[in-house]
């Protein structure tokens, strides 16, 4: 009758038992490991300082609802509640060059970790823009008033000495046009 359920919503068993909250979320993981022979990990031991956030963008976090945890060498170690998601997740060995290695996690604290995580994500992006609008800070933007100037005009048609390619004076000769 559950599989049934869940296979009419298009879900798997494990999400559908977790979002309809027939089993607690830790029993489900609990679950799943035994069944899939998957480590299970608690994310509440987790230094979430340490998680390696800049691997996977934005997308693939919410698409595939998964964490990365550690990296070492050539591997990911990601947190993943949905044991359905592991062939879906194989793929992205190929994207980022790393081999995956999946972690079964609790579905409850995935959901807050993951929300963590993608806050996290949008915060170091908004730094990223303020930093780059600060380095513009400097720069000297005229308003081309001083394209009349004699030095640009002397420059544009080439009367300072300087050998311009003729791709060059043409685009200049338009400009001035």
């Amino acid at each position: 009758d559950i599989a049934q359920k869940a296979d009419k919503k298009r879900q798997s068993i494990a999400r559908y038992c977790w979002e309809q909250q027939l089993v607690p979320s830790a029993k489900i993981a609990e679950a799943a490991s035994r069944h899939f022979g998957l480590p299970l990990f608690d994310l509440q031991a987790f230094d979430f300082n340490q998680a390696p956030l800049h691997i996977l963008n934005e997308k693939i976090l919410r698409q595939y609802q998964i964490l990365p945890l550690f990296q070492s060498d050539k591997t990911l170690s990601i947190a993943l509640a949905d044991p359905a998601k592991i062939h879906e997740i194989e793929g992205l060995k190929f994207q980022i060059g790393l081999k995956i290695e999946p972690i079964l996690v609790d579905f409850e604290l995935l959901k807050n970790y993951l929300e963590k995580a993608l806050g996290q994500l949008e915060n170091q992006l908004l730094n990223i823009q303020e930093n780059e609008f600060d380095q513009l800070d400097h720069l000297d933007i005229s308003s081309g008033d001083d394209i009349n100037d004699d030095s640009y005009l002397n420059a544009v048609n080439n009367k300072d000495g300087i050998d311009e390619a003729p791709v060059g004076r043409f685009g200049n000769k338009v400009l001035l046009e």
